[in-house]
């Protein structure tokens, strides 16, 4: 119980366990006494449960460029983009880790030739609560594209649910350079609290996190040092990772956990295995903020920052070193600002429509106090190097845009190439990969120019098999064209209930030629999902494509499908799991039912091969089908 009510009477002892609206609540009414009399009215309250999966941490705590949008694409394509199901993974030991392909090896040494601990043998791999199965959820890509050199991320799990995380990382003569509440408060996590706590007799500070979903996660980071030069092993927990003092080997850890008992449990597990090793050393204090940002939010061309200041000062300034745009070079400025004293304040940042910003906060006697990145989504483009040629990819901002009741794909994107096969441009709608919530809109408005078909599809965190997430074929235009396609227009070839746009991660539009080389001036700009109803791309009556056989055994089958008019028609057969186009026909489509007959017998390489079928002409929208193509 932690909040009364501020009621009289009768119910003056009413409780309400979590501080939250009465929507979440669930009233339990107790009557005592003779007649009624003595009325009780408890209120219980259910918060959300669990945590965020480690395979989803560790990156971000400062600009990478196009990295993120092209992993998050990559991701989609592979199915890997939604939250875990434990029920499809092995349990994880420590042995089969070690077996199944060293991504955590003992035999490692740097160049002052200090042996590295295995990673695994410093995690916990059980917790007192036996319920807790742990589950291997390692993002091994990260060696790729930061300075880690090793990588562990264990999801300890109960009724298919992660209740605990341990997250690693080893370094060499550095702090691991991506941290938790940095990451978190990106992805739009609130920073509840910062405090130092004492565990096995060792200060490390701790967070507070409410996480997007509306979880609270209990968190902690350290790191623990190795020397050439000594026989004990240093262990430094710090606010600013700038302030770490490095050492030959460095293993970084972030733990979180639903409840302080299991995190505790966790980082006290992690310090008695490294003391199986060497006698510890914590002689460096923390550095804790005495302010900080708790949240940011991006509304439009504006940013919202969160400050929690527990000093007296009232005075501060940010230094934002920021880009405009994914090609632009950075910017720095200082943004004075007032604040309460002990209190919290809203401050507002006017930020137009730019991608990306450090921004360090700093009080009175110019005291450095916090720093975080916040971004938007980054647009990005993927392409078929052996059969297209780019000569030229911009990105631009538009300083006269302005934001109304519309939820915008920030800035313009153009790109002049030749291709004989496709071009995606795509946009990563929220920074740090994160979905966005575009239900309370009904369409998808943007302005776009180009050559052959324009495929939009609307990528969802949720849809694992990537041929079933949600596209929609229009005819591209040579000069640029407004286009305005509801929701409910975009159709999945394996789901047959409308979109629920609560988690998409990104929009591509995709053009599409017909197997020569075009000359292709693409362009997408002013793109919002809005709340205006289309008039255009209404579907036809019956929109459903047909294939017969399928499965084909030779590569020869028939498609059918209506036409509410006479036009021409394209018919495009795309690769399910790269999205490629394989064939492209056009069709004369009379009115009514069309039959058309397809040879894909020397298109397709593979067997069987999952296709894609489409067909795009001026009048209805087409759902798009799935066929089996096999060889004999």
């Amino acid at each position: 119980m932690t909040i009364a009510n501020n009621t009289s009477g009768s119910d003056a002892d009413e409780i309400d366990n979590d501080g939250v609206l009465n929507g979440d609540d669930a009233d339990a009414p107790v009557t005592t006494g003779i007649n009624g009399a003595n009325n009780h009215s408890c209120d219980f309250g259910f918060k959300p449960f669990g945590v965020s999966s480690g395979g989803g941490g560790g990156v971000e705590s400062y600009s990478l460029g196009n990295i993120i949008a092209k992993r998050t694409y990559a991701q989609a394509k592979t199915g890997s983009l939604s939250e875990p199901n434990y029920r499809n993974l092995r349990k994880w030991t420590s042995t089969d880790l070690m077996q199944a392909g060293g991504l955590t090896q003992n035999n490692n040494t740097n160049s002052n030739s200090v042996q590295a601990l295995s990673l695994t043998a410093l995690v916990p791999s059980r917790l007192t609560d036996l319920r807790l199965v742990a589950f291997n959820t390692t993002p091994a890509d990260l060696v790729q594209f930061t300075n880690a050199k090793e990588v562990l991320a264990i999801d300890y799990v109960k009724d298919n649910i992660a209740r605990a995380v341990a997250f690693a990382t080893r370094t060499n003569g550095e702090v691991y350079n991506h941290t938790k509440p940095i990451c978190d408060r990106l992805k739009g996590a609130q920073l509840l609290a910062v405090e130092q706590i004492t565990v096995n007799n060792t200060p490390l500070i701790a967070y507070t996190i409410r996480n997007p979903e509306g979880k609270t996660e209990y968190a902690v980071s350290f790191t623990a040092g190795q020397s050439a030069s000594r026989n004990n092993i240093r262990i430094q927990s710090n606010w600013f990772s700038k302030n770490v003092v490095g050492d030959d080997m460095m293993y970084n850890f972030q733990l979180w956990a639903e409840s302080t008992t299991l995190l505790s449990e966790m980082a006290s597990s992690v310090l008695n295995n490294l003391k199986q090793h060497a006698p510890l050393n914590s002689s460096i204090a923390p550095d804790m903020p005495n302010a900080y940002i708790k949240a940011g939010r991006r509304v439009g061309g504006n940013l919202f920052l969160t400050i929690v200041n527990k000093t007296s000062a009232t005075t501060g300034y940010f230094t934002y070193a920021g880009n405009d745009n994914e090609q632009a070079s950075t910017i720095s400025r200082n943004i004075p600002f007032t604040m309460t004293a002990n209190g919290e304040t809203v401050i507002t940042v006017p930020v137009a429509d730019a991608l990306e910003a450090n921004i360090s906060m700093y009080t009175a006697n110019n005291s450095l106090e916090d720093l975080v990145y916040l971004a938007d989504g980054a647009w990005g483009i993927d392409y078929n190097a052996s059969s297209t040629t780019i000569s030229n990819y911009a990105v631009r901002n538009d300083p006269n845009r302005i934001f109304k009741d519309e939820s915008p794909l920030m800035r313009n994107v153009s790109v002049k190439a030749v291709t004989s096969d496709y071009l995606v441009i795509y946009k990563m709608l929220n920074g740090g990969a994160m979905p966005r919530d575009v239900s309370a809109y009904n369409t998808l408005r943007f302005t776009a120019a180009g050559t052959g078909t324009l495929r939009i599809t609307l990528v969802k965190k949720s849809i694992t098999n990537w041929a079933d997430q949600y596209s929609i074929t229009v005819p591209a235009s040579a000069t640029a064209k407004e286009y305005e396609i509801t929701l409910n227009s975009f159709k999945s070839p394996g789901i047959n209930s409308p979109i629920n746009a609560k988690d998409i991660v990104q929009v591509l539009f995709s053009f599409e030629v017909a197997n020569k080389n075009t000359n292709l001036n693409a362009s997408i700009s002013n793109a919002a999902f809005v709340k205006t109803t289309a008039t255009v791309n209404t579907p036809a009556e019956d929109t459903r494509i047909r294939t017969f056989p399928n499965p084909s055994n030779n590569g020869r089958f028939t498609v059918t499908f209506k036409s509410p008019v006479d036009q021409q028609v394209t018919l495009n057969f795309r690769e399910s799991g790269t999205g490629r186009t394989l064939h492209t026909m056009q069709h004369s489509a009379v009115k009514g039912e069309n039959v058309v007959s397809v040879d894909m017998s020397t298109k397709v390489k593979t067997s069987p091969q999952l296709l894609i079928v489409q067909i795009t002409g001026n009048e209805g929208i087409f759902s798009p089908a799935k066929t089996v193509v096999q060889k004999q």
